[in-house]
């Protein structure tokens, strides 16, 4: 084992590692650099994905520390939701949305350092940066014991002949400013006697979108993943008792079935 600072700094002439070096001069100490260790053994070729696995495992606190130290001046508020463990959503406010302007040098800061801790960004309708973790909790044992692996999904009541019929299918990343998602399917986890809470659920995540016209009615599906058994992971957009998940995964047709119209 040696220090990460030191197996990058063998192979700063290396292209692929330029900007990974800079980020992390940038945004840790020597002292902080010199506590994260790396495999040495690891060939150049992989040693990037190893980099990558290392640094995303910095967790929610330590995200929430820097962007307080880089930018104390600028927050007017940020706190965190929904942790569980390392994870979490972190929202923080600006006096200014951009630090400045999509172009400022403080903004770009701010979005290296977000990118550099793995983490997804959305600005919110009252100005909160919206930060989720890229790498979140994996649910699996969570969902087999709850669930049995079977979710269920919302969506627009007009998109539910492509649903039954094609599946559900990821959606790339939207290319909408620096509202970037990762490509993902979300799932709810309830309990066939629950149907009285799945059902409010439903409604509210409907009266949620009220705005968008594609929202005026909506369905439940039942996912049926015991056969796929997907790796599972928490949306820490919502508490954890309410049971809300993701997968990166495509559902076949096969496994859905039409429960509700709300």
């Amino acid at each position: 084992m040696i220090p990460l600072k030191d197996y990058i700094s063998k192979q700063e002439s290396k292209f692929e590692l330029y900007d990974w070096s800079r980020q992390i001069i940038e945004f840790f100490d020597e002292e902080e650099m010199n506590a994260i260790d790396c495999l040495e053994k690891y060939p150049f070729k992989l040693g990037y994905d190893y980099i990558y696995e290392t640094l995303k495992s910095h967790d929610v606190e330590k995200l929430k520390r820097k962007i307080e130290e880089e930018f104390h001046d600028d927050i007017v508020d940020i706190y965190i939701e929904n942790q569980e463990g390392k994870y979490g959503m972190l929202l923080v406010k600006f006096n200014n949305s951009h630090l400045g302007g999509f172009t400022s040098e403080k903004f770009k800061k701010f979005i290296r350092l977000v990118n550099f801790f793995g983490y997804n960004k959305n600005l919110s309708n009252d100005n909160y940066w919206i930060l989720n973790p890229d790498t979140p909790e994996k649910c699996n044992e969570e969902c087999k014991k709850l669930f049995n692996y079977r979710f269920f999904h919302v969506a627009p009541k007009c998109y539910e002949e492509s649903i039954l019929r094609n599946g559900l299918r990821i959606k790339e990343k939207s290319k909408e400013g620096y509202r970037k998602y990762p490509r993902r399917i979300q799932l709810k986890g309830s309990k066939p006697k629950d149907k009285s809470e799945l059902i409010k659920f439903a409604k509210q995540l409907k009266e949620n979108r009220k705005d968008d016209p594609k929202w005026k009615d909506a369905v439940i599906f039942m996912v049926d993943l015991r056969d796929s058994r997907f790796d599972i992971y928490r949306d820490h957009a919502y508490p954890k008792e309410e049971h809300c998940y993701f997968i990166y995964n495509n559902v076949h047709p096969s496994d859905i079935r039409k429960l509700y119209e709300i």
